[in-house]
């Protein structure tokens, strides 16, 4: 038994956690290739893999051979015997094979041995019905052969899957012909990792931009760099546009603008502030704001207070449900506020080598969460309604938008659908006095991307973008928006806005 996220599980439920993770990996990042007549050799040692597990029974009926053999059971056991064997063979050939690839999602262990997993015949994962019908087909007419017929019809069945396999362009056998399935590679290493890298830039982050107005530097408790060192990067990828959202502090601007004019990028001065709306909490960006108004710094003071007193707390909840040690002193003198933010606990504990094997962080370190590790794990353990949210006091979204307003500023919902899902959610916020929505953000796929984008011309509401950068090495790179450079053009409004406009 091993505790994860507060409960136990058994070792049969992490194993099925390791194939539902790896399947979602899979549906994700799609790093596979189809099988060609190089993996012939290959599928033949899965197969015979299989079989060994589909006559497992037989072992029973040697043993019982043997002990009858050496006078240690009567002669009538091997009869009754026979009975208990044929009942398991027909026990695995119909249900435990088949079940086997079901949970595993189209992996039995001869194809997780040799890394093929069977998915639809155009690519996409099948349900576990499928799977288990599959299996059914191929290994029980195996069984009900020999049984009822002998040797011969059995060898000529197996003959005739596997000069398919041999003829058809896609490899298939005859199962594959009625449950609309096929075998594929999965890849491994080097070329895995590229594969998946390159799909997922495809379908999450098309290209690196040039705008990017989700930016965090070290006046965030879990920015990386200075905004000197933000400006030069941008400088080296020839940015045109930036923006330095940090949470609740304003304070980044002032130096950002000399940057500007030193390293000739362009800038607009931003700000990212929590608050709350009907029970939920939102984030919004201030674009374009004075940061010299007297709001901004209240803003930074209430939030520094909330954060501190909720710092401890968050850290006694994540060490009683994982069994972690968190050092809060060493962590409290790591960022200039002394607060201990979800992500920074998220960072210290993937670090440590004691603690990246624990199926509690599995996602984040081999999972379909590796790939922005920190925003995974903060939403999945420190969100509202999970297990280490600390409740905090947020001021409500109409009032920061009039304050935003009153400095000057424009204001944007943040990553609307990484927060909440619902687009009705998204309206009512535009109703209460926002001016525009992140439609492109390193959290969004493309088709979440489209979905806001027509949900932002329906509302005739601008449009920003962002990657929320925190510095080299930490999750995305800057500039990956999810917008291609072509698609820019939408936030010329935003870029251009001026109060009154």
């Amino acid at each position: 038994m091993e505790t994860v996220n507060g409960k136990r599980y058994s070792h049969f439920q992490l194993f099925k956690i390791f194939f539902k993770q790896r399947s979602r990996s899979y549906e994700k990042e799609r790093h596979i290739r189809k099988a060609d007549y190089s993996d012939m050799i290959y599928r033949v040692i899965a197969l015979l893999a299989d079989t060994v597990i589909l006559l497992s029974p037989m072992y029973l009926w040697m043993v019982l051979f043997l002990l009858v053999c050496g006078d240690l059971l009567p002669v009538d056991a091997l009869k009754y015997g026979n009975y208990v064997i044929l009942g398991l063979m027909i026990l695995t050939f119909a249900f435990v094979q088949p079940y086997f690839a079901s949970v595993t999602y189209g992996q039995s262990l001869g194809k997780y041995m040799c890394r093929f997993k069977v998915v639809g015949m155009n690519g996409a994962q099948v349900s576990t019905k499928v799977l288990f019908v599959r299996e059914l087909l191929r290994d029980l007419p195996i069984l009900l052969l020999q049984i009822f017929v002998g040797a011969l019809p059995t060898f000529i069945y197996l003959g005739l899957n596997f000069l398919m396999m041999l003829l058809d362009p896609k490899h298939r056998i005859l199962p594959d012909l009625i449950t609309k399935t096929r075998v594929v590679v999965l890849l491994s290493g080097k070329k895995a990792k590229v594969n998946a890298l390159e799909t997922h830039a495809a379908e999450v982050m098309p290209k690196r931009g040039q705008i990017d107005l989700q930016i965090y530097s070290d006046f965030s408790a879990y920015g990386a760099l200075s905004v000197e060192e933000i400006f030069q990067l941008a400088k080296k990828q020839g940015m045109r546009y930036i923006s330095i959202t940090d949470h609740n502090c304003a304070k980044a601007n002032v130096i950002a603008r000399q940057m500007s004019e030193l390293y000739h990028v362009g800038y607009i001065s931003g700000i990212e502030i929590d608050c709350n709306y009907k029970g939920k909490e939102v984030s919004v960006y201030g674009y374009h704001i004075d940061e010299r108004k007297e709001a901004f710094k209240k803003i930074e003071n209430d939030y520094l207070s909330r954060e501190q007193t909720a710092s401890k707390k968050r850290v006694a909840l994540f060490e009683e449900i994982s069994g972690m040690k968190i050092p809060t002193q060493e962590l409290l003198k790591q960022n200039r506020f002394h607060t201990i933010t979800p992500q920074m606990i998220g960072a210290y504990v993937l670090k440590q080598e004691a603690y990246r094997e624990s199926a509690l962080l599995y996602p984040y370190v081999y999972g379909d969460h590796r790939h922005d590790p920190l925003r995974y794990f903060e939403k999945d353990f420190f969100y509202k309604g999970k297990p280490c949210y600390v409740e905090r006091t947020l001021p409500d979204l109409r009032v920061i938008v009039e304050v935003l307003h009153r400095c000057g500023g424009v204001a944007i919902l943040a990553e609307p659908l990484w927060h909440e899902e619902d687009l009705s959610f998204i309206r009512s916020c535009l109703s209460a006095g926002l001016d525009g929505i992140q439609v492109f953000s390193s959290m969004h796929t493309k088709a979440q991307c489209a979905q806001l984008m027509k949900l932002a011309k329906e509302e005739k509401c601008l449009v920003s973008s962002g990657s929320g950068f925190m510095g080299i090495h930490r999750g995305v790179s800057l500039g990956e928006c999810g917008c291609p450079q072509e698609a820019e053009k939408v936030m010329t409004k935003l870029i251009q806005y001026r109060q009154g406009n």
